[in-house]
C-alpha cells in the first residue's frame, strides 16, 4: 500500500489510524515505484521515469544490446508502401506495439506518433513495419534514462495543436495536441483524422476541435481537484495555422465547409463564452509537431527539449 501526499502531518495521521487495523511495516522513501513508472520526489518537484521497463521489454524482444537509434522513426522511410515487403509476425508485431504503447501514454510523449503510426498496420504487418518497430525499441536504447519532470511551481493550463494535411493513405491527415501546466506536459495525443479534410486550414481546424475537448476534460479535473487558479478562463490554444484561426473567428462557415460544420461550431462556442482563447504560434515554435509527424535529428531534438524531458543526451553514433 501507497500513502502519498504534500502534508507529512496528514500522512502520519492517516499511518497511525491504519496501524490500529492492520500490522504494517513504515517504510518511508523519496523514490517509489508504481504500475512501472518510477516517482523521484525532489524538493523543486518530481520527475517520472520508466528506464527499469525499457529495459525489460530491450530484453524481451531480445534487443537488449542493440545499436541506438537517433530518432524513433526514420523520416525518409514511407511506411505506407509496404506491399513489396514480405509479411511479417502478426503476434510478434502487436505484442511489440502493445509495449511500446503502454510507454508513449505514461511518461514518453516523444515516441507517441511513431506508436500511432505503427499501429496502422497491426492487422497486416511486414517486415518494413517490424523494422521500423524495433528503430523505436532501439531509440528507446539510448535515451532509457529520459524522464518527464514536474516542477512544484505551475502556471496556468495551455494547449498546442498542430495538423499535418494529406499525409495519409486515403487522403487523410494526421493531427495532434500537448497539454501543459506552464512547462511540464500534462497530456498528449497523436491519431489520424477520422474526417477527411480539404485544406491544411480543415486539417487545423479539426486538430484544433479534439484539442478544445480534451482541454474541458483535462480543466474539468483539475477543477474537481481544487486547482481553480490553472484553470482560469480563457485558456489558451496555440496553433500555427493564421487561417485557420481567422477562419473560426470570422464566422466562416459555408457549403464547402458544412462538413466539418459541427466541429467549428463546438470550437466557436467555447470562443463565444470567453473559455478560451485562440493563439497564433510559429511553426518553430509549435510545441505539437512532435505529435503529427516524424522529424529528423535536429527538430526532434529540439521537440524533446520543449518538452521537458530531462537528462537528455545525443547520441553520437
Amino acid at each position: 500500500m501507497r500513502v502519498i501526499g504534500s502534508d507529512d502531518e496528514v500522512i502520519d495521521e492517516v499511518m497511525e489510524k491504519l496501524k490500529e487495523q492492520f500490522e504494517m511495516v513504515e517504510k518511508k522513501t523519496e523514490k517509489l515505484k508504481f504500475l512501472n513508472i518510477r516517482i523521484k520526489i525532489k524538493q523543486d518537484g518530481i520527475e517520472l521515469s520508466q528506464a527499469e521497463y525499457v529495459d525489460r521489454i530491450l530484453e524481451n524482444f531480445g534487443l537488449k544490446e542493440c545499436n541506438p537509434a537517433k530518432t524513433p522513426l526514420d523520416s525518409q522511410t514511407d511506411l505506407n508502401e509496404s506491399k513489396n515487403s514480405e509479411p511479417a509476425n502478426k503476434l510478434e508485431y502487436q505484442s511489440m506495439l502493445g509495449s511500446l504503447m503502454y510507454l508513449s501514454t505514461a511518461t514518453r510523449p516523444d515516441i507517441s506518433y511513431a506508436v500511432s503510426k505503427l499501429s496502422q498496420f497491426s492487422n497486416d504487418p511486414r517486415k518494413i513495419h517490424v523494422t521500423a518497430a524495433k528503430r523505436v525499441f532501439r531509440y528507446l536504447k539510448g535515451t532509457s534514462d529520459y524522464s518527464l519532470k514536474y516542477s512544484r511551481e505551475s502556471e496556468d493550463l495551455r494547449i498546442s495543436t498542430d495538423a499535418s494535411w494529406n499525409s495519409e493513405k486515403g487522403a487523410r491527415s494526421y493531427s495532434g495536441y500537448d497539454v501543459r501546466l506552464g512547462q511540464a506536459v500534462i497530456g498528449w495525443k497523436s491519431r489520424k483524422q477520422e474526417l477527411v479534410a480539404l485544406s491544411t486550414c480543415e486539417a487545423e481546424i479539426i486538430a484544433i476541435c479534439e484539442g478544445v475537448r480534451e482541454l474541458k476534460w483535462i480543466s474539468g479535473l483539475l477543477n474537481s481537484l481544487g486547482m481553480e487558479e490553472y484553470t482560469k478562463p480563457p485558456i489558451v490554444i496555440n496553433s500555427d495555422s493564421t487561417s485557420a484561426i481567422n477562419w473560426i473567428q470570422r464566422n466562416n462557415i459555408t457549403n464547402r465547409t458544412k462538413h466539418i460544420e459541427r466541429k467549428y461550431y463546438f470550437v466557436r462556442d467555447e470562443l463565444k463564452k470567453g473559455s478560451i482563447r485562440l493563439s497564433h504560434v510559429s511553426s518553430e515554435d509549435m510545441e505539437a509537431d512532435f505529435v503529427t509527424k516524424s522529424l529528423n535529428t535536429i527538430k526532434h531534438g529540439r521537440n524533446v527539449e520543449l518538452l521537458g524531458l530531462v537528462d537528455v543526451n545525443y547520441i553520437s553514433t
